[in-house]
Order: structure tokens, then C-alpha cells, then sequence
């Protein structure tokens, strides 16, 4: 009878573009904790492979924790190996590889071309070409464009069950006369997505020209998308292309076992898991999902999950140089900033940013740059996320629907921002939420390594979930009412245990912060006027509302949705710096602007 192996001490590597942390997990009391964090900036260094900013992690780590886990060693490439026979078991979530080309052969651009398409904006994948029933009709047109892109991944779907049977065929045969006029080393690795009933005529053609593999199909009836399965089996096409791209990267995943998994993959993972816990435990309650969106150097990843929907989308963080020569990209990062600065100023920021990503802002112009940017990428990416998952309906004019909580931040721009209150009111412009929700600081970017870990310790996720490594940046009610600013939106009385009761009125176009300390239980008492919705069932619906109060407590935002912009340069500053400073935003700015 096989025993199951039971790892009570494990290394989790997070590799990223910028960064390398590596943390250092173990069992007490009977539960896994989080022991020790270390970090370092990722490099392939002297001898030039992917290891150093590892090793270099570690050590940094070692400094911390009352445990050795290297020796010393001139080479540091090779002291990985000591790493592997120091603890249980070692896993790696990596970021840091370029975006992998994958051309898209299908049908209709509504149809199986937007699964595909789908499919491969949730990975750190780039789109490098869509090929539908039109281009069919230009065989050598389309032979030619692929010779030019020469994709690593080609992924092939169409068809509902028992559909376009003839059409995919072609498709089949233009696929095997690219991969027969191709070298061997420019042959894509091959994906078959679409109708199950051409399963075997596909891997009849395709098997002998390259590496095939069947997938469930992506669109199996119009309207419904299903890429999930896919996702696991192209993620780990990436790591393989990974592994022949960068020096050193192979010989990491050697020592994690093949634990090796993508964050955007692993980010996925785990809302789809937290969604179904929160399912199985809502009974009769209305069913809300959870939001996750990590802003990284080189990627920016958001996912969302609620009853059986879920969705991720990748967008590339750094702008291009070239993006820049358009007024409208600066001029919308400037319309957030919190700063008197020019387009100018803006430009020469973002330009800066692009060349060093690891740059930090220096002064407090930079920051509110900065922030601005951020706000964009997170506007950015819920507008990206309705368009491929319709289901996740955004809208400009309303925001993000009351239906998700936590909504859980990552990256560095909102981790490491001078004071809570800076990531508070980031997500919220950037977002926009509707209705209520508890705000999730995940300071160690821990959230995609549980989503591996669990596969070689199922309770680790469990315990450190239920654990305090993750900060509760506080509760947020935002109001949704038509009501003119000024207006009386909501009467509300507060309880909370270390405190006295008080009440007090919300108008429309207030933010206000409700100062509790932290950790305290709070119940609120909500009486919205009739025009008012605060998320607890349509307008004029009020009743308790019980959370516990974070690092900023209770945020309450009534500015309306979308959020109103003065256009006068002065008044826009004045009204953003004025929401900063009722969050605290501005406590840590010095006399002379510096941060």
C-alpha cells in the first residue's frame, strides 16, 4: 500500500521580473506557518544563470531565520542542489519569462477565434496572430504570415460539438503542410481545441509533423466557454519554452520536482478555489465571488471567480516607448495624478519607467505618477476582463458590481505604497466598486504559491489562509445613488468594542473613513434613503452589516459611479489631494515633497 509523503518543511521560490523572494514554510503546533521571508533582486549574475537572485534570496532569508540552508560557496549556481536536501520539498511561481507568440486558427470572431483568444490572455502569452473562416480562402496568404511569426504555440479550435467539420479540416491541413515546410527547431508545439468528433482525424495528420495534444473543446456549445482544462496543459508549454530560453531556469525546475507553475496560471487556481469554498459555505446567502489583481513589473494579472465563472486576464505592464507619442495615454495617467505636473512630466516618468521598471518614485510627483498609473491599469484590467467574461459585467458608467469579497492586491505599487491609505483609495478609483466588500492586502505575494503548494501539501493553503499573513486593509461600502452631490445618502450608526456608539450622515460625494481599531468587531447600522443602494439588496435597503475593522477600518465612498473629475487642472489636484488626506494618504509626505 503506498504512504502518502508528508512535507513539513518547504520552500516556496517566487521569481518575478524584478524581485526574487523565497519563503520558507513549516509545521508548529500541527499547522503550517509562514517562518521566514527573503528577497532579492532576480539576476542571472557572474555566472550568468537564473539561480543567483535565488541564492542570493535564500541568504537573505538565513539572515532572518535560525536555520542554515546553504553553506558557503564560491558557486552559486551550484548550491541550489544543497537547497533541495536542506527541506521537503521546494516549488517555484514564476513570472519573469517573456510573453510566449501562439497564433489562433478557428472559425468566427464571436465564436471559437474569442475562446481561443480568451484562452490565451489568461497566460503570459502574446497573440501574435487570429486566423478565421475568411483567411481560409487565402491558403498561401496564411502559409506565408505563418513562415513570418514562426509561433511557438499554435492552438487549433472550432466547432460546437458535432460542428464545422469541413472547415476544420482545412485548418488541419494548413497546419501540416507549415509544420512539413518548417525546420525542426521552428516547429510550434500543436493544440487541438474544437470539435471532439475530429479528434482522431486530427491526431491522424498532425501526430507525425510535431507535438500534438487534444484538449477539451473551448467553446463546446455557442456561448459557453470552457478553457480551464486547456489552461493547465498550454501553461506548462510556457515553462518548457521558459526552460530553452533562460539560462539556469531548467536546472530550478529539476530541483523543484516539476513543481513549477506560472502565477497567472496559479493566481486563477486559487480564486476558482476560494469561490468554491465560499459557495459550499454561503447556504441560503446570496452568492458573491472574489476578486484578485496582482500589478507586477513586467505583468499585470486579474482574476475573478463567483459560482461556476470564473476568468483571467494578462496584460503586459510596461507601456512602449511608442505608446507614449499618444497624447491621450499621458494625458489619462495625468488626469489621476495627485500632483501639479505636466504632460511633459508624465511623459518623461513613464518613458523613464519603461527603460528601468525597478526604478522607485523619489519624490512625491513621481509617486502621484505612479499612483496615476496604477489607477489606469486597474481601469484597464476590469474593462479587459468584462470584454473576454461577459459574466464579470463592468461597465464605465457603474464600476465593478457589488458582488465580490475579498478583493485581494498584490504588487508592489499597492504593497509597498507609503501608507494603507494610498492602496485604499488606488483600488478604489481604480475600481470603482460597487456595494460592499473587505480589501485584502497580500504583502508577500503569497496568494499564487498557495495555489502550487496545496498540490504537495493539500492543508498548507488552508492553514495559512486562516492565518494572519495576509493584511485586512479594511472594509468599503460604496453607495450607488442618482442623487445630486450634497444629498443625504445614508444614516448610520456604528458599534464597535473599543469604542463608544456614535452616528452620524453621509452626503453625496463624501469619502469617509471610519477610524476603529484594528481587529475590532464593528456593526454597522445602515438607513439609506430610497434613491440609495449600498449593496444589501437594491436602493433603499438597509439593515446590519458586520465586519472587522482593518488597517484602515471602514471606508465609506459616496462619490458616485463613474467618479467625477473636476476639469479645471487646479480644482482636480486640490479634489485628489483631498481625498488622499481623508485616507491619511498625505501623512507621509515631508515639507519638502519628498516621500
Amino acid at each position: 500500500m503506498a504512504v502518502e509523503q508528508v512535507h513539513s518543511s518547504i520552500l516556496g521560490l517566487d521569481i518575478g521580473s524584478i524581485t526574487t523572494s523565497v519563503s520558507l514554510f513549516g509545521v508548529f503546533n500541527g499547522k503550517f506557518q509562514l517562518q521566514n521571508i527573503g528577497t532579492d533582486l532576480t539576476s542571472l549574475g557572474a555566472g550568468q544563470v537564473l539561480s543567483a537572485g535565488v541564492i542570493g534570496a535564500i541568504q537573505d532569508l538565513q539572515k532572518q531565520a535560525d536555520r542554515v540552508l546553504l553553506s558557503p560557496n564560491p558557486q552559486r549556481h551550484v548550491e541550489v542542489d544543497q537547497v533541495r536536501q536542506s527541506v521537503d520539498q521546494i516549488s517555484l511561481a514564476a513570472s519573469f519569462g517573456p510573453d510566449i507568440d501562439a497564433v489562433l486558427l478557428g472559425l468566427t470572431s464571436h465564436g471559437s477565434l474569442f475562446a481561443g483568444e480568451s484562452l490565451i490572455r489568461s497566460l503570459p502569452m502574446r497573440l501574435a496572430g487570429s486566423f478565421g473562416l475568411a483567411d481560409l480562402q487565402d491558403n498561401f496568404g496564411v502559409l506565408d504570415q505563418l513562415i513570418h511569426l514562426h509561433p511557438k504555440i499554435m492552438i487549433l479550435t472550432g466547432g460546437e460539438n458535432m460542428g464545422a467539420e469541413a472547415s476544420i479540416q482545412q485548418w488541419v491541413e494548413m497546419v501540416r503542410l507549415y509544420c512539413a515546410l518548417v525546420s525542426s527547431s521552428l516547429k510550434p508545439r500543436l493544440f487541438y481545441a474544437g470539435n471532439p468528433s475530429l479528434q482522431n482525424l486530427v491526431q491522424r495528420h498532425l501526430e507525425p509533423v510535431g507535438g500534438l495534444q487534444i484538449l477539451p473543446n473551448l467553446q463546446p456549445a455557442f456561448g459557453e466557454l470552457d478553457i480551464v482544462p486547456a489552461q493547465a496543459a498550454v501553461e506548462q508549454s510556457i515553462i518548457q519554452a521558459w526552460q530553452g530560453m533562460i539560462p539556469g531556469f531548467s536546472d530550478l525546475v529539476n530541483a523543484a520536482g516539476k513543481s513549477v507553475r506560472t502565477k497567472a496560471f496559479l493566481q486563477d487556481r486559487m480564486i476558482r478555489y476560494l469561490s468554491k469554498a465560499k459557495q459550499a459555505q454561503g447556504g441560503d446567502r446570496p452568492q458573491r465571488g472574489v476578486l484578485a489583481v496582482d500589478l507586477g513589473a513586467r505583468r499585470s494579472v486579474i482574476s475573478a471567480a463567483i459560482s461556476s465563472q470564473t476568468g483571467t486576464v494578462v496584460q503586459p505592464t510596461s507601456m512602449e516607448v511608442s505608446d507614449l507619442t499618444q497624447t491621450s495615454t499621458v494625458s489619462l495617467v495625468r488626469q489621476w495624478t495627485a500632483a501639479s505636473v505636466s504632460l511633459s512630466d508624465v511623459h518623461q516618468y513613464l518613458a523613464t519607467q519603461i527603460l528601468m521598471p525597478a526604478r522607485i518614485p523619489e519624490t512625491f510627483n513621481d509617486l502621484a505618477i505612479s499612483q496615476a498609473e496604477a489607477r489606469v491599469r486597474l481601469q484597464g484590467l476590469v474593462k479587459e476582463l468584462s470584454f473576454h467574461h461577459p459574466w464579470f459585467s463592468q461597465h464605465a458608467s457603474s464600476g465593478i458590481p457589488g458582488l465580490f469579497e475579498p478583493i485581494i492586491l498584490s504588487g508592489r505599487v499597492l504593497t509597498h505604497a507609503p501608507s494603507p491609505g494610498q492602496a485604499m483609495l488606488m483600488m478604489l478609483d481604480g475600481f470603482q466598486p460597487r456595494g460592499i466588500s473587505t480589501i485584502v492586502l497580500d504583502r508577500h505575494h503569497l496568494l499564487p504559491l498557495l495555489g502550487l503548494l496545496g498540490e504537495v501539501a493539500p492543508l498548507l493553503p488552508v492553514h495559512l489562509l486562516a492565518s494572519d499573513v495576509f493584511t485586512n486593509l479594511g472594509s468599503v461600502i460604496c453607495l450607488d445613488s442618482p442623487a445630486p452631490n450634497g444629498n443625504l445618502l445614508l444614516s448610520l450608526k456604528v458599534q464597535a468594542e473599543s469604542i463608544k456608539p456614535y452616528s452620524f450622515e453621509i452626503f453625496k460625494g463624501d469619502l469617509i473613513r471610519l477610524v476603529i481599531p484594528v481587529g475590532d468587531s464593528v456593526i454597522l447600522e445602515c438607513s439609506p434613503e430610497e434613491n440609495t443602494d449600498i449593496g444589501l439588496g437594491g436602493p433603499g435597503i438597509g439593515g446590519q452589516i458586520k465586519v472587522t475593522s482593518g488597517l484602515m477600518g471602514v471606508v465609506i465612498d459616496a462619490r458616485g459611479r463613474p467618479i467625477d473629475l473636476p476639469e479645471d487642472d487646479a480644482m482636480r489636484v486640490d479634489k485628489l489631494q483631498g481625498w488622499l488626506r481623508d485616507l491619511g494618504g498625505l501623512d507621509v509626505i515631508d515639507s519638502r515633497g519628498d516621500v
